[in-house]
């Protein structure tokens, strides 16, 4: 990893800050310019000795094929089971840079939650269930009610131990990746409430071949445009699956509305957590800017009042993302998000 030192910094350079090459090429209309140094910057990192490691892992294949053992009767045995306390958790689930750390930022201001950022608890729970013969995620309906029990408590003993989760607060656990262990949560958590967000697929894809992230086996993804799209397309693809099969309690929590109406998104949110309404949820980028440290790149967003221009900024680009659209499609109609020409998109 030390020798891809070097490398790392002149992918660096090519990819460089969103707000520097990103948003100074909509303002200057220099977006084929960019794109290239994206583009550019991202090949470097693949190749690099990080990037070489990390494809191997091959964590975008993995979920692909969880993806496809899900379009079969995998919940055919599945059997739900009565919660034994009042700790369940609430997800908040998504996709990488569909507005996740925004509205993490917006509900950890409310006293009564507290939030674990970042922290892959639940992949390393369902790491426990390896003893377990059978194939994932058929074999959680197997599970008894003292495996599952054991589960539960190992995962909020962890929490309680990475937080300061006091008695009547609420636990929001943001790991927008979990949204492939979506069956998993329902196994240990039947009454747990789920917020998913969403963004425009495109915005989203777009966004995360744009952004400088720390590279592991899932970040390594967005490297490549392709790869990227293909990701999404097996996530959502599982949860598509798992709120067909399962009854989730679920709210969809749209970026582009939160931008638009904000304090009214916010109380159905809260609403729906069975939480009252609190002035404070609305100054996030106070909240932001005093907190110590945010695990994701998303800190120069939510650290600032919210700003539009990251709405459509795919059509700005759309020449280089017609490759896309195919794997896309299908989710834009699902979630309801069109593929045509908005002059919203178009510059002033």
């Amino acid at each position: 990893f030390q020798a891809a030192d070097g490398i790392r910094d002149v992918a660096g350079c090519l990819v460089g800050s969103e707000m520097c090459i990103r948003d100074r090429a909509n303002l200057l209309e220099r977006e084929d310019e960019a794109f290239d140094c994206f583009s550019q910057g991202n090949q470097l990192l693949r190749e690099s000795p990080a990037g070489r490691y990390f494809l191997h892992q091959a964590y975008g294949q993995q979920v692909q094929a969880l993806a496809r053992g899900m379009r079969g009767g995998w919940s055919g045995n599945w059997r739900e089971t009565v919660p034994d306390d009042d700790d369940a958790p609430v997800f908040l689930l998504g996709f990488p840079r569909s507005g996740t750390t925004l509205l993490e930022q917006i509900l950890g201001a409310h006293p009564g939650l507290v939030a674990l950022e970042e922290e892959a608890l639940i992949a390393g729970v369902g790491q426990k269930l390896d003893e377990h013969s059978g194939d994932y995620p058929a074999l959680l309906g197997d599970l008894s009610d003292d495996d599952r029990r054991e589960l539960r408590s190992s995962y909020l003993q962890l929490a309680r131990e990475r937080t300061q989760w006091q008695p009547g607060q609420l636990l929001l656990d943001k790991f927008p990746l979990n949204t492939v262990h979506l069956p998993l949560i329902h196994c240990l958590f039947p009454d747990a409430r789920i917020l998913l967000a969403l963004r425009h697929p495109c915005d989203v894809a777009l966004s995360c071949f744009m952004q400088e992230f720390e590279l592991n086996d899932a970040m390594v993804n967005f490297t490549s445009l392709e790869d990227t799209a293909l990701l999404y397309d097996a996530v959502m693809s599982i949860c598509h699956a798992a709120r067909a099969a399962l009854p989730l309690q679920l709210r969809e929590v749209r970026y582009e509305s939160l931008i638009d109406d904000l304090e009214g998104e916010v109380r159905g949110v809260l609403d729906f957590l069975g939480l009252d309404w609190r002035s404070e949820v609305l100054d996030f980028a106070t909240r932001a800017k005093a907190k110590s440290r945010i695990q994701t790149p998303s800190y120069e967003q939510v650290s600032q009042p919210l700003y539009r221009e990251a709405r459509l900024r795919w059509q700005r680009y759309r020449s280089h993302l017609a490759v896309l659209e195919p794997t896309l499609q299908p989710h834009c109609e699902r979630f309801a998000y069109s593929l045509a020409a908005s002059p919203e998109a178009q510059p002033d």
